[in-house]
């Protein structure tokens, strides 16, 4: 039973969460109904809803309130990122399942998403291209990924009507296993213990291993080469050739071409699927299965992972062309997720609607947190769609990492349990290991459904019935751990996996195969051939090839293929457990000559460019029609009937699919393309309708309109918001509604809407616009037209998914009718959701007096296209249209088209680094008229590109490299260093530096702290007892006991040695209770950084700061904001640069790495500020030894609202670990750019000198920077790279060394990530070891002697003592680092 609460009484989040993450149903969504574009002609009548227009306001609220508040407070620093557009409008899938073809099947579901998603993101699509903003467009979800956008684009993104929300990126792992170890300590079973515990060998015993059934894994990928793998991939033929096409999908594009495994996981999931050797090693469930893969998961990342579900249910050649859902996998593992125990989202739930539409079964494992308890589960595998997989130990029991439901809404999750503890299988190289977690659960169910489908071919497809009969089929486990019954329960589901009974409870069916190669008669395979036995078909793959599973008896195999004369094999006997051959040569078909033009058909019958193509035939069989006369010339088969499609490029029309008979000779056939009903072609605009917009403000039933009520309870359409729910539709005011949540759980609702007449005699292609919002839990929302008075109706837009925003219905069928009638229908409502309806009016998309101008721009310079410029009436410059590459081989890049009045126009043309242009055109009504512009801009070249000069450390040096504008516009140029590298003099060595002072800290006052009297804390220790005359003090506490220090990892940033990383901690080591807080309420923990203290004479990029963490709560949210200073240490004086949240897990005494971006400017003081909420435990990670800076505090609840110093709270000891990582690429100290800005004329050249000092460096190596030569360019600017060789003063010497660690168990090796501090007399330094464990740095004599000190994480430290700096040489102290074991 569900649950229910009123809107009032749900949180604005869930409310917004109800409307946000929607799809509409299948109408075009478009801005509101209204007049053509601002300032061009208008047409009579234009139906506009009358209430207030403040265009930027209204867009920008419209925007923000579609924007998740994560993703706002993410850019809402001024920094870029990446985010996610969702969009209202859904395919329609609902038919798919009453297909049986299974390639028809999936070609229909196809062809349902991406037509939904081309029709709703044509005009965001557009927006971003003009915006050259970064993107990647999805059809499986209706999503647009935009990478490296800030907030204003996201902002004016959502504001589009098709928009339903833009949010933040998706964070997915691997479900990992919880442990791994080689197989030899396993041993080698003939059958593995998983598969003989689900009782699979007794299914083949009956002759069913999975054959004519093709697995899949969305995973790491998969070792091609594995004995155990090889003979079942799908692309390998009989004759050892290997096929990627339709089999492989590189998602990451790390593998080459080949399919690879980089990490191993997918390997060993794909084993147990399928793994057999032929000898020793029986791994997988169903051997007689074939498989494909995606590696999704070689980055896991959101972006990879849709793309791999797109490639499931439409795989593509290796080359990303022709999609062919006919070839898509029966079952696919997912063995990835969401890694926070009990996080439930919906990001993936259309792309698992999509593939159960497309027959596709989809398995998931339900995660590893079972130690956080019941409700562990996560999503895509803890979602109510789902089918996941708990893990089982060799003993049948549940193992304790298994993840426990329940699951989204209260479901029951897990769905069932498989072995998945100490599950031997095979890994990259031709190896075997043995892993533990329901990653190696969830293979187990998959090879189960492939040998249940080989066993009963009817079953392919059905997936409600195979998921009951395999929760009728599972042995019941009872445990009351986490709910539920002893028969379905929230640990083991429907109970253990049995492969025997799922087959006998299915019922067996005597089948067998048909496979053959389809080729033509000069034996080329033909791919794509359509393969038809009785009512199952298949397609073949690229080598020709096909299999298909049947029932046993005789057959006739039909063949289809474009461009071929169809051909049959009669009589092909099916034997049981056999495979019939069935080869055919097809003839090639006669061809003859499609010719025709594509041109506008709503009036102005200008040419179109568009893709032709033929619905039957393979993608390459298209072509495009020439944009500037529309004319077309297609190949194609004669003495057929062929479906031409017409797929329009200009934005607004809808696609033509025409039956055209061909003959013998050449057949001419002309495409007039109409607009859509959302009325956005260019040149169209709507009008012609003297209806008023019903806006509903009466609070009443307006007049001439009717209410029907077919339920007869008087549960009906209502006017006056008596619910008090708002207006959701994005309209303002008063609305219509029937609302189904607010009448209740005893509600039934079925009522009509009905408007007063309606005289379209005026209008041939009549629309309706209206504001929805549409929510349902299995209601329907139709509208009605009727021209006979009511007499009869016509459904002309049916919806059962959730909608959102503008709606256009079209009315074309009651054009030139005088008394038309239209209704709104909610039925099936038995305490659903709700509709509302708002500004309902009526048009027709008309055109506007005007014309076409169309053309190239191109580069004066390089005749190349140029793409991204502005083309625009100068009168509506808002109304411009970018320059393109589009696909249209008739055209070339730079191309653009814009509709303009007639008459005569002045055209500008405007691009990034290029001298504007603008021209008279004259403007011809309805027809294009040709505008090519070539634009000119400078073009700077650098000769010589190299400069260098060598010296000692401290002299200078010197150097000079010519500028020359090789353009045709004049340039005004500056040059500065835009990089900088350096290598260390004579090392090996690879690794991090943390940087200290060079100079005493500047002193930065801080608030005093609210005291009646300041203790004597001289030389206490945080842990210490706080005086008591301190109120502060007596509320800040430390955590625990005092302990022995330890080594913390080093984080990724730090150990990477990019970029400069600075700290005021001489020690990384995180003491256990060494650190206060104020326990249980608010804390910020701060350190400044004067930017010169550090010798960083320009501006500071931070990229990430890492902080030490004694222990906190798992789940802690922790926010590290940087400051600009301005004064004392006090909030107001302090300016916010930048903001990030991490979330933490199993922190304690670790150093955590938080990416954060904000620029610090030159001489400034950086603040960063480490800030918890109220509730959860955290205490910052520190230690005793010096800092060159203070810690300090703030807590209100502790009664210091201003950062205090620690000492004067009382805990002079704690020093927090905190480490800051930036570029300074903008600051080039040693090196002088002279002239930094000059002019140059076309064809005029300049003198640059370069200075070098090393005074400005404190090692020796080999410094380098490029010299960037900026002229505001459209071109990448030139550079002269600047090296600048510095050697050591005879007084100095190099300490190096290599940090070796002798583990618990094994050989020593080089210990990466080790710190090595290098305290001297006058200044110290911490090293970070690289992979070859080496360390180095240069120092004087003076700073004699030197204690070294080494540690790591997990190992106890070595120090060692009076070193030397001998000058001249290299002095080596290595050190071994013996792993702490117990």
């Amino acid at each position: 039973m569900r649950r229910r609460t009123m809107p009032g009484r749900r949180t604005a989040a869930a409310l917004a969460t109800a409307l946000s993450f929607v799809a509409a149903s299948a109408v075009s969504a478009a801005p509101a109904l209204a007049g053509p574009p601002a300032g061009l002609p208008s047409t009579a009548g234009a139906v506009t809803p009358d209430r207030p227009t403040d265009d930027a306001g209204g867009s920008s609220a419209a925007g923000k309130s579609k924007l998740t508040d994560t993703l706002r407070a993410r850019l809402g620093t001024g920094k870029s990122g990446d985010f996610w557009i969702r969009f209202e409008q859904t395919a329609d899938l609902e038919r798919a399942t009453t297909i049986t073809d299974w390639a028809e099947r999936g070609r229909y579901v196809y062809d349902e998403l991406t037509a939904a998603a081309k029709r709703s993101q044509a005009d965001v699509v557009a927006e971003l291209r003009s915006a050259g903003a970064d993107h990647e467009t999805y059809w499986i979800n209706n999503s647009v990924l935009v990478t490296d956008g800030d907030l204003e684009l996201a902002t004016r993104l959502a504001a589009e009507p098709e928009v339903a929300s833009v949010h933040e990126r998706v964070a997915v792992e691997p479900i990992e296993p919880v442990e791994q170890h080689p197989a030899g300590e396993a041993g080698t079973a003939s059958v593995e213990w998983g598969v003989e515990a689900i009782n699979a060998p007794a299914a083949w015993d009956l002759g069913h291993t999975g054959e004519g059934i093709t697995v899949a894994t969305v995973d790491s990928g998969a070792d091609l080469e594995h004995p155990a793998l090889a003979p079942h991939y799908r692309g390998a033929a009989e004759d050892g050739t290997v096929n990627h096409d339709y089999n492989w999908f590189d998602a990451s594009g790390s593998c080459g071409g080949d399919p690879c495994d980089n990490a191993g996981h997918g390997t060993h999931v794909m084993g147990t699927m399928v793994g057999d050797d032929g000898g020793d090693n029986q791994i997988g469930v169903a051997p007689g299965a074939e498989w494909i893969a995606a590696n999704g998961c070689h980055s896991c990342s959101d972006a990879d992972l849709l793309a791999s579900g797109q490639w499931m249910l439409a795989p593509t050649r290796a080359d990303g062309s022709q999609p062919n859902p006919a070839l898509r996998p029966h079952v696919v593992n997912n063995s990835w997720g969401s890694q926070l125990p009990g996080d439930i989202n919906d990001f993936f739930a259309d792309e698992i609607a999509a593939w159960e539409a497309a027959g596709i079964f989809g398995v998931w494992a339900a995660g590893n947190a079972g130690e956080a308890g019941c409700q562990s589960t996560s999503s895509p595998g803890a979602n109510a769609a789902t089918y996941s997989v708990g893990a089982t130990t060799s003993e049948g029991e549940i193992a304790g990492f298994s993840s426990r439901g329940p699951g989204e809404d209260g479901m029951i999750q897990p769905n069932i349990a498989a072995p998945g503890q100490e599950v031997r299988s095979s890994v990259p190289g031709g190896g075997y290991e043995v892993a533990s977690g329901t990653s190696m659960a969830a293979p187990h169910v998959t090879g189960a459904v492939a040998v249940l489908w080989s066993a009963v071919p009817s079953l392919i497809g059905d997936i409600p019935v195979t998921r009951d009969l395999l929760d009728a089929s599972a042995v019941d486990h009872a445990d009351d751990e986490c709910g539920g019954t002893p028969e379905n329960n929230n640990v083991y589901g429907e109970g253990d996996l049995d492969v025997l009974a799922l087959v006998e409870a299915a019922g067996e069916e005597e089948s067998g195969d048909i496979a053959g190669t389809v080729t033509g008669t000069d034996g080329e395979p033909v791919d794509g051939a359509t393969v038809t036995v009785g009512e199952r078909s298949t397609a073949t793959d690229a080598s020709g090839a096909f299999r298909i599973l049947l029932p046993v008896g005789t057959y006739d195999v039909e063949v289809e293929a474009f461009g071929f004369v169809g051909g049959v094999v009669e009589g092909v006997e099916v034997s049981d457990g056999g495979t019939a051959a069935a080869d055919i040569a097809l003839e090639r078909a006669p061809m003859t000559t499609m010719t025709g033009t594509v041109t506008d058909g709503s009036g102005h019958g200008w040419p179109l460019g568009a893709k032709v193509r033929i619905a039957e035939a393979p993608a390459d069989f298209s072509a495009w029609s020439d944009p500037f006369t529309g004319e077309y010339t297609l190949d194609v088969p004669a003495n057929s009937t062929h479906t031409v499609i017409a797929d329009p490029t200009a934005e607004g029309y809808a696609t033509s699919r025409e039956p055209v008979e061909v003959s013998a000779g050449p057949v001419v056939h002309d495409v007039a393309a109409r607009v859509t009903a959302a009325c956005v072609a260019p040149g169209y605009g709507f009008g012609g309708a003297d209806i008023p917009v019903e806006e509903f403000e009466s609070g009443e039933l307006p007049e001439g309109w009717s209410v029907e009520d077919l339920a007869g309870t008087g549960e009906v359409w209502t006017f006056d918001d008596d619910f008090g729910y708002g207006n959701m539709t994005g309209g303002e005011g008063l609305f219509a509604e029937v609302n189904s949540d607010a009448y209740g759980p005893d509600g039934h609702q079925d009522t009509t809407l009905t408007t007063a007449p309606l005289d379209f005699s005026g209008l041939s292609a009549p629309t309706l616009a209206f504001d929805q919002a549409f929510d349902t839990l299995g209601e329907f929302a139709d509208v009605d037209l009727s021209i006979d008075g009511g007499e009869t109706w016509e459904t002309v837009l049916h919806q059962t998914a959730p909608a959102q925003g503008r709606a256009f219905v079209d009315l074309s069928a009651a054009g030139g009718e005088s008394d038309a009638l239209v209704r709104f229908h909610l039925g099936d409502a038995f305490w659903g959701l709700w509709w509302q309806i708002d500004d309902v009016g009526f048009g027709e998309c008309l055109p506007v007096a005007g014309g076409l101008v169309s053309g190239h721009v191109t580069d004066l310079n390089t005749e190349d296209g140029v793409v991204g410029a502005t083309v625009a009436d100068t009168e509506f410059p808002d109304d411009g249209v970018p320059t393109a590459d589009p696909a249209n081989t008739h055209v070339q890049p730079g191309y653009y088209s814009l509709f303009a009045p007639a008459g005569e126009r002045t055209i500008s043309v405007k691009g990034d680094g290029y001298v504007s242009d603008e021209s008279p055109v004259q403007v011809t009504a309805d027809t294009i008229t040709r505008h090519d512009v070539e634009l000119a801009a400078p073009r700077l070249s650098v000769t010589p590109d190299q400069v260098s000069d060598d010296m000692v450390l401290g002299g200078t040096g010197s150097g000079r490299f010519t500028v020359t504008n090789e353009g045709t516009a004049s340039a005004e140029v500056e040059a500065y260093p835009g990089t900088s590298d350096f290598e260390i003099l004579s090392s090996g060595a690879s690794g991090g530096t943390i940087k200290g002072v060079e100079r005493e800290a500047t002193e930065v006052a801080a608030a005093p702290v609210p005291s009646s009297g300041k203790p004597g804390t001289a030389h206490r220790t945080a842990a210490a007892d706080a005086t008591p005359s301190d109120p502060a003090a007596e509320r800040y506490a430390p955590h625990g006991r005092a302990g022995k220090a330890v080594t913390p990892a080093p984080t990724p940033s730090l150990l990477a040695g990019e970029g400069t990383t600075i700290t005021h901690s001489s020690s990384q080591e995180i003491a256990p209770g060494n650190s206060v807080a104020c326990t249980g309420a608010a804390t910020q923990v701060l350190r400044t950084f004067t930017l010169e203290d550090f010798g960083i004479g320009g501006e500071f990029a931070v990229t990430n700061v890492s902080f030490g963490v004694e222990i906190a709560d798992p789940g802690t949210e922790v926010t590290v904001n940087l400051y600009t200073l301005d004064g004392e240490l006090l909030y107001e004086n302090m300016e916010l640069l930048g903001s990030a949240t991490t979330e933490l897990e199993d922190a304690d005494l670790t150093l955590v790495d938080v990416p954060v971006a904000g620029t610090a400017p030159a001489g400034s003081t950086l603040v960063v500020e480490v800030a918890v909420p109220d509730g959860p435990v955290f205490f910052v990670g520190s230690n005793a030894e010096p800092e060159t800076a203070p810690t300090y505090l703030a807590s209100e609840a502790c009664g210091n609202p201003e950062p205090a110093e620690v000492a004067d709270l009382g805990f002079p000891d704690m020093h927090a670990v905190m480490n800051v990582t930036g570029g300074t690429s903008v600051d080039v100290p040693w090196l002088d750019v002279q002239p930094p800005v000059f002019s140059l004329e076309p064809g005029e050249s300049a003198t640059v000198h370069v200075g070098m000092d090393s005074s400005r460096v404190d090692q020796p190596g080999t410094y380098e920077s490029a010299v960037v030569v900026d002229g505001s360019t459209p071109y990448r600017a030139p550079r002269a790279t600047v090296t600048m060789s510095v050697d050591p003063p005879k007084n100095w010497g190099k300490i190096a060394g290599t940090v070796t660690g002798q583990p618990c168990e094994g050989d020593p090796a080089p210990l990466e990530g080790a710190f090595v501090k290098l305290d001297g007399s006058a200044y110290d330094v911490t090293l970070v070891t690289g992979p070859d464990g080496g360390y180095a740095r240069w120092m004087g004599v003076s700073n004699n002697k030197l204690t070294l000190l080494s540690s790591a994480d997990g190992y106890p430290p070595e120090m060692k003592s009076n070193v030397r700096i001998i000058k001249g040489r290299t002095v080596v102290h290595d050190f071994t680092l013996t792993e702490f074991c117990g």
